[in-house]
């Protein structure tokens, strides 16, 4: 991995890549027919999309239920990870009395409860610690089985000697350069995640991203998530279907505070006399399809998640390979995260960052949200693009870093919204 790697979000966006490649962009939709679509089908349209929910993917959701019930039992937890036909449940030190009693009386026959040493936040906390005392290291993830921690350096870099640790600490040679990634066309009141949305630079370039998902404060009050580093204290707008220019008059979907870059996430409001809904497109990139949001779902090694960019369009076909990710974020400790592939293309790319990964409910219209898109590797991990391709200039990823939903809830104090 190269410490320089963020500079490539700089030229990305210093040059102001999507107004080069927006000109001409072929398959621009009509905006008065697109709005007309939105407007009246948003909400009544079936999503075609189906995920099949094998018994290890049910007891999964169960789980999951559970989780969301009792949010202050899960200091122990460390996590999942699914081996084709069971997945086996891990807690740190031991499992809360409550959790014994749920799984005797649910019969989760592909479950298996095993203790670790470490919790999840355990290990997260000693990631932290670590990452401050050797700089050097910029990337840093949970072990297999939650019994430690994976120190990832580039591969012909020399193994770093690490002295002091409370936990084992593994060393793994991989080249990782993680790059943000920079929106559903013409969405309309209430706004849902996973749309297509645009900010503008001082100079008047376009900045494209995605909304993520509604969350509520405690007193009622509901904003978007989208991430940080989309831009903080900006004005977030519509592209309404149309890709070859990016006039402030477009539609206002909300306005974002500071954020956290820790989370790389922030919050933005809806514009006076509009609101957020409580659902996510699915579908392609042009699909007006969605789904309501009905709770999180822990992303675990060896589970499929679904990728929601607005640019790309759902990819559904990629797998949870790592969890309790950490990495020096341009100086700052971003995380925990979890990473996920897709064996047989791109799963998202520039435009998608701040889109949701969700967990599909197959037989239902409902889904859960497991993250938030961070970016993605597309030095070491490149892919055609699906969706817009921007005539070729936009790049895409089969490897995609998203942030943990428990993560992005917590540090802003709000809850997912449900719509209840």
């Amino acid at each position: 991995m190269r410490k320089a790697y963020f500079s490539i979000v700089a030229v990305i966006c210093a040059v102001g890549l999507f107004s080069v490649a927006a000109p001409g962009i072929a398959g621009t939709r009509s905006a008065d027919s697109a709005a007309d679509r939105a407007r009246s089908q948003k909400l009544v349209l079936p999503d075609s999309a189906e995920e099949s929910l094998d018994p290890v993917t049910a007891d999964m959701l169960a789980i999951s239920e559970w989780r969301d019930r009792h949010p202050d039992l899960l200091t122990n937890w460390a996590g999942m990870e699914r081996e084709g036909d069971h997945v086996t449940m891990y807690w740190g030190h031991e499992v809360p009395k409550e959790f014994s009693e749920f799984m005797d009386l649910a019969k989760l026959a592909s479950v298996n409860v095993q203790l670790s040493p470490y919790s999840y936040d355990e290990i997260g906390a000693e990631i932290r610690r670590l990452m401050s005392e050797y700089p050097e290291v910029t990337l840093w993830k949970g072990a297999d089985k939650f019994v430690g921690i994976v120190a990832v350096v580039p591969m012909k870099a020399k193994d770093p000697v690490i002295k002091e640790s409370r936990m084992s600490v593994l060393i793994e040679h991989a080249d990782r350069q993680w790059t943000n990634f920079l929106g559903r066309g013409d969405d309309v009141s209430a706004f849902y995640g996973g749309s297509q949305d645009f900010r503008l630079s001082g100079s008047g370039s376009p900045f494209l991203c995605s909304t993520g998902f509604p969350v509520q404060f405690s007193g009622g009050v509901i904003r978007m998530v989208t991430a940080r580093h989309c831009g903080t204290n900006a004005t977030y707008r519509s592209p309404e279907s149309v890709y070859t220019s990016w006039p402030s008059s477009r539609r206002e979907i909300g306005s974002s505070g500071g954020g956290y870059a820790e989370t790389d996430s922030v919050l933005m409001a809806a514009p006076s006399g509009s609101s957020f809904g409580s659902r996510i497109y699915t579908g392609d990139w042009q699909a007006t399809t969605s789904r309501s949001i009905v709770g999180t779902f822990p992303a675990s090694i060896g589970e499929g998640i679904c990728a929601g960019g607005a640019y790309s369009g759902q990819q559904c076909n990629n797998e949870v390979v790592e969890v309790n990710v950490h990495f020096n974020d341009n100086g700052v400790d971003f995380g925990p995260g979890f990473v996920a592939a897709n064996a047989n293309g791109a799963q998202a790319g520039e435009g998608d960052s701040g889109s949701p990964a969700v967990k599909l409910i197959s037989g239902t219209t409902t889904l859960k949200v497991a993250g938030l898109l961070k970016g993605g590797d597309d030095i070491n991990y490149p892919a055609p693009c699906t969706g817009w391709t921007a005539n070729g200039l936009r790049k895409c990823s089969t490897l995609i870093l998203y942030v943990d939903v428990a993560a992005v809830l917590a540090r802003h104090s709000v809850s997912l919204y449900t719509g209840s």
